[in-house]
């Protein structure tokens, strides 16, 4: 057989297992993103009474559904209305093939962010960002949903 022969063959069967990884990984995030639902993503906001301050907290259970493992990167950010921001926090995450992991995220909102006393008429923008990534993070998906409110 020739180099040139050899050469050639050697890269049809590099692009073709590469394309075979490619897919799998797309699979692996498509189908984790398909289990994403009400049930597996729950946001509660609970008042303190005593003090007035907010804890608002997302609980969540996904569930990866794919062949190969799933980093998970979640954050939680609420600006005031000049964009400064409020509260943040964040949690990675590693979910197994075939597995579900369970954790949350909570924010601490002090009252003097709302002057009102009701978080839902407050001004300013709440932001969740969402990173799911695969194959050593070579293979993700990041989406950035942003809320803005009063």
């Amino acid at each position: 057989m020739k180099k040139t022969k050899v050469i050639g063959l050697s890269t049809r069967i590099l692009f073709i297992l590469t394309m075979l990884i490619v897919v799998i990984s797309f699979y692996s995030i498509i189908g984790f993103i398909s289990s994403i639902s009400g049930e597996t993503f729950k946001l509660n906001m609970d008042k303190n009474e005593s003090t007035g301050d907010w804890a608002l907290t997302l609980n969540a259970s996904p569930t990866n559904k794919g062949f190969l493992d799933l980093s998970l990167f979640i954050e939680l950010t609420l600006f005031d209305s000049n964009d400064q921001v409020i509260a943040r926090g964040s949690k990675h995450v590693l979910v197994k093939a075939g597995e579900s992991e369970t954790f949350s995220v909570a924010l601490n909102i002090p009252a003097e962010f709302v002057p009102s006393g009701d978080l839902e008429n407050a001004k300013g923008t709440f932001q969740m960002e969402l990173r799911v990534r695969t194959l050593g993070d070579l293979v993700g998906l990041t989406q950035i949903m942003k809320i803005k409110g009063g």
